[in-house]
């Protein structure tokens, strides 16, 4: 398996070295994510090979999904909130929309 990873390795690098300069940082940003992937995949891989009972590798991916949720619901409140406050901000302020006008100095 080592010498297909490292031939992908290589074409992803050689395809980096050959990409266009003003798309370097969306290559190099896709390069990150594909290692990434990589390297989950790589410690998944090796997990479910020392880990004899599958029902342990089930939960572990449940607690995976269950913390997922919590965080989506976390960024979620977090989204409410701050849209609250800005409405409640907006609420007190004594400017009304046409008040607000762009002025140059």
């Amino acid at each position: 398996m080592l010498p297909a990873i490292g031939l992908i390795v290589l074409a992803y690098l050689v395809s980096l070295s050959q990409a266009d300069r003003t798309l370097m940082s969306l290559h190099v940003i896709y390069i990150f994510q594909f290692f990434s992937c990589l390297v989950v995949f790589l410690l998944a891989y090796n997990y479910s090979r020392l880990v004899e009972s599958e029902r342990s590798i089930v939960n572990l991916l449940f607690l995976i999904n269950v913390l997922v949720i919590v965080y989506c619901l976390l960024q979620l409140s977090g989204w409410a909130l701050e849209k609250a406050s800005c409405r409640l901000a907006s609420m007190r302020s004594p400017l009304t929309r046409t008040d607000m006008r762009v002025t140059r100095d």
